[in-house]
C-alpha cells in the first residue's frame, strides 16, 4: 500500500504521485486542507511538470 497524504516539496509529491501512476493509477482527487490553500495551489502547480508521462 502506498502512503497517504501527498505532502513534502514538489519533488517528493511528485515522485509519489509517479508511484501510484507505476501502481496501476489512472487519476488523482487531491484536496487542500488547512493552512494557507493559495500556497498550497502554487506548490501543487509545481508538481505538475515534474510527472513522468
Amino acid at each position: 500500500m502506498l502512503p497517504i497524504p501527498l505532502t513534502g516539496h514538489p519533488e517528493e509529491a511528485a515522485g509519489r504521485l509517479n508511484d501510484y501512476r507505476e501502481a496501476g493509477a489512472s487519476h488523482a482527487v487531491v484536496g487542500i486542507s488547512g493552512g494557507d490553500w493559495r500556497r498550497q495551489m502554487d506548490l501543487l502547480a509545481e508538481v505538475r511538470p515534474l510527472l513522468h508521462g
